[in-house]
């Protein structure tokens, strides 16, 4: 993750993650991290 911004509650608001080589950064539904078909954990 690059930047996560959560509210006075701990509240995720927004977030947005880096891209490695380019150092381009997007905005992406939190929620959507749980996602096993769309992300997997480490280098594969």
């Amino acid at each position: 993750m690059s930047e996560v911004e959560y509210d006075e509650d701990g509240s995720v608001l927004s977030c947005r993650l880096e891209a490695v080589l380019s150092k381009n950064e997007y905005p992406i539904d939190w929620q959507q991290l749980k996602e096993d078909g769309k992300w997997r954990q480490g280098w594969k």
